[in-house]
């Protein structure tokens, strides 16, 4: 049976914690404050859990696809979803209300992300575009054309300035937020980009690729800093440490 595994560190080491799931799950994410956790499921629902127990809190329903993509808002009131129907879901973190649906891409989601004030997110789509929404209005504020294949990740500077984007086309894009226009293109990755992130302080990017390599960035300028191999196939998910020392890949 599928798992959500959880490891809480302290001074004495680490305690797992395992949640089962009926179904495979597709993506995870934990609340700022670490008390709670989402997960995407194979059976198109939401999931919240306590990440301390165990215990499943809320089962938020409504997409009629897999979910690929979850992300809690900066003060943990709210969570996103994406699928594979191609829209963004808002739901109330609370009493697991669906709140919004938005509407815009053309083909499945891939990718979301709130921005750090929480009042804006980032998708990235089959549709080649990344497009940036309003969550009061659920509107469409940005959308980021250049993309010539899927954009399998999406994500905003930490000052929410600029958005980042990976592609199907192998390339990595960096985006002015508020006018969609193409600040840099870095296409040195010989295979699919299957994740990208800023650092903490905005100026490095870490990407997985294809290409089973995960790799550091400039986000100024574009040149590669770092090279790291070791995988023996494709990098789907990278994060950097919350100190920007560390770089984590699966």
């Amino acid at each position: 049976m599928p798992k959500v595994q959880c490891t809480g560190v302290s001074n004495h080491g680490g305690e797992i914690l395992q949640i089962q799931c009926k179904r495979e799950v597709t993506t995870v994410a934990l609340s700022p404050n670490g008390l709670k956790l989402v997960s995407g499921p194979g059976d198109r629902t939401v999931c919240m859990w306590d990440a301390l127990t165990g215990e499943q809190l809320l089962q938020m329903e409504g997409h009629t696809d897999l979910v690929r993509s979850v992300a809690f808002s900066s003060n943990g009131s709210t969570v996103i979803s994406v699928s594979y129907e191609g829209d963004v879901r808002l739901w109330n973190a609370v009493n697991g209300e669906q709140e919004m649906i938005m509407n815009g891409h053309t083909d499945w989601v891939y990718s979301v992300a709130f921005s750090p004030d929480g009042r804006k997110v980032v998708s990235g789509s089959k549709d080649k575009t990344v497009r940036m929404w309003d969550v009061v209005t659920g509107s469409t504020l940005t959308q980021m054309i250049g993309h010539t294949k899927a954009v399998y990740s999406a994500a905003f500077l930490p000052d929410g300035t600029n958005i980042v984007s990976a592609s199907a086309d192998k390339t990595i894009c960096i985006w002015n937020a508020s006018t969609g226009a193409k600040l840099k293109l870095i296409d040195e990755h010989s295979g699919s980009v299957w994740s990208v992130v800023f650092s903490w302080d905005g100026a490095r990017l870490v990407s997985g690729s294809a290409d089973h390599t995960v790799c550091i960035w400039d986000a100024v300028t574009g040149d590669n800093l770092l090279k790291m191999d070791g995988h023996i196939n494709e990098v789907n998910s990278v994060a950097f440490s919350s100190d920007g020392s560390l770089v984590v890949s699966g």
